[in-house]
């Protein structure tokens, strides 16, 4: 499984999948303040593995180490068949929507989590999957 995560991390890093340029973001909830998006063209599956981009962009700045962050784009994996994600990259943004300066970026260190029923998640897990 830790082979399927790093080629899924190197894929992502060589292939532009986090590049916010040529996104094509789809809104799929607001809720307090956050905007979260889904960028389609990044479904591919590796494995029993389905990766998948997404933004959260949020109307005021949040506190971070290393200054405030509007904006986070994450690559998370989804196991279809055992219904769990893990993320794979994290990157904050000082501007809204992926934009600006990068003040930080993480690679995999979530475990993998089981999605909860009517959660966010849920509706990523959904589109990355293909479930109706």
């Amino acid at each position: 499984m830790k082979k399927v995560i790093y080629s899924l991390v190197a894929i992502a890093a060589f292939s532009g999948i986090s590049t916010n340029a040529s996104a094509e973001w789809t809104v799929i909830d607001t809720n307090t303040g956050i905007t979260s998006y889904v960028d389609k063209g990044t479904i591919h599956k590796e494995e029993n593995i389905v990766v998948m981009s997404t933004l959260d962009d949020l109307a005021l700045p949040n506190k971070f180490r290393e200054g405030f962050y509007h904006s986070t784009i994450w690559q998370e994996g989804y196991d279809c068949a055992k219904k769990t994600h893990r993320v794979i990259n994290s990157t904050f943004y000082e501007e809204r929507m992926g934009k600006g300066n990068v003040l930080a970026s993480f690679g995999p260190t979530q475990q993998w989590e089981k999605i909860q029923p009517n959660s966010a998640s849920e509706a990523l897990w959904k589109i990355a999957c293909d479930i109706k």
